[in-house]
């Protein structure tokens, strides 16, 4: 199965993954990403953009399942800060729009 995803995202990119994001659950990462390679770009590019409003934080993928709904699944980018909320609203805000 994990071999799969492996051979699907070419290794560079998973390397790049491993360097810039913590993975909880690599394989189902993978084989999420190797489900939906059109989210690969976006998850290479992520980490400049998030970085412009978050300089020193920490970047988080995760895959999660809903228990409620049948083949629910999505990938989660977490962003770990050390700003108080209203400092992360006013940074978070225009990096949504951006």
């Amino acid at each position: 199965m994990i071999a799969d995803a492996v051979t699907a995202t070419p290794q560079a990119n998973i390397q790049f993954l491993e360097q810039t994001y913590r993975l909880r659950e690599r394989s189902e990462i993978l084989r999420f990403l190797n489900q939906y390679p059109a989210l690969m770009p976006v998850l290479l590019e992520a980490p400049d953009k998030i970085r412009r409003y978050f300089p020193s934080s920490q970047l988080f993928l995760q895959v999660v399942l809903d228990p409620e709904l049948i083949d629910w699944v999505k990938l989660i980018l977490s962003i770990r800060i050390t700003l108080n909320p209203k400092e992360a609203v006013d940074k978070q805000n225009p990096l949504d729009k951006n």
